[in-house]
This record gives C-alpha cells, structure tokens and sequence, in this order.
C-alpha cells in the first residue's frame, strides 16, 4: 500500500505545476506539502531536485526571474527557503508595478 501510494506522490510531483492566479507563498505551500508527504512514504529528495522542480513548473510570469537564477552559481547551494524568499520579492515587486502602471 505504501508503495502504491509513494507512486501516486510522484506522479503529483512530476505533474505540478503553477497555477496562474496562484501566489509563490501558495505555491510552495503546496509543493511543500507534497514533498513532505513524499518523505513521510519513504522518498529521498534532494534540495536541489525539489528546486529545479519549482524552476520549471512556475508561470511565464517568473521566466526572466528563473532563468537568472538557473544561471546563478549560487544554484548548486540556494535551499529552498532562499528560493522562496528570492521569487516572493520578484512577485511583490511584479504586483507594485502592476498597480502602479509599470514604467
């Protein structure tokens, strides 16, 4: 059952993506619940796979953001909290210059 049930985490995880009017902080939350569930059924996930998973699956709306990260060196050593941090700060900055008008 156990293992069943391990496969179907995966599958979720494998699928995960952002939805357009989902927030970062909603987002991870639920990636972070999946994860955590995957551990709790025997699965042995890295930083670095959990953060390369939430570097593909964000909106086009993060894609200039993922992509200087994914060029950082800083990459092999970021955890996921500072990810989450980093991609709060760009979707606050995104949302002030949405009201604001841009420039």
């Amino acid at each position: 059952m156990r293992k069943a049930r391990l496969q179907k985490l995966r599958r979720d995880f494998e699928l995960l993506q952002m939805e357009k009017s989902e927030t970062i902080s909603d987002f991870f939350s639920r990636t972070l619940n999946l994860v955590n569930e995957m551990r709790a059924n025997g699965e042995e996930l890295k930083e670095i796979q959990i953060i390369e998973k939430i570097l593909r699956s964000l909106t086009l709306r993060f894609e200039y953001k993922v992509n200087t990260i994914e060029e950082s060196p800083n990459l092999a050593t970021m955890t996921v909290d500072e990810l989450m941090g980093v991609l709060a700060v760009y979707e606050q900055r995104l949302n002030e210059k949405s009201i604001t008008g841009g420039e």
